[in-house]
């Protein structure tokens, strides 16, 4: 269990962890999970996952790139991408660095 985040927060970061394992993306790629696909996924409400996506994004676990009203927002595990010297979290908005090649 990660420190200092709840139980279903944890298990939402396990869920968006393992989708980007298993579809063979590398570090620094990002994945789709709509809210929909979580309220299914953890049988709560919109609000209930907006709440714990926020929780993720608020402690560093995950970055959401907003693509635009009505699109579902690319998601990128941070604690994956930290380990990665092409990408940084600045400002809230995740940058690629000039070194990748």
């Amino acid at each position: 269990m990660r420190k200092g985040l709840s139980i279903t927060a944890n298990a939402l970061y396990e869920i968006l962890f393992n989708k980007l394992k298993s579809s063979n993306k590398k570090i620094g790629d990002f994945i789709i999970y709509t809210q929909e696909d979580i309220m299914k996924e953890l049988e709560i409400s919109k609000p209930t996952a907006i709440k714990y996506l926020k929780e993720l994004e608020d402690r560093k676990y995950i970055y959401q790139e907003k693509i635009g009203r009505g699109n579902p927002n690319k998601i990128y595990c941070l604690k994956i991408i930290e380990k990665n010297p092409y990408y940084i979290l600045d400002d809230n908005k995740l940058l690629r660095t000039e070194n990748k090649k």
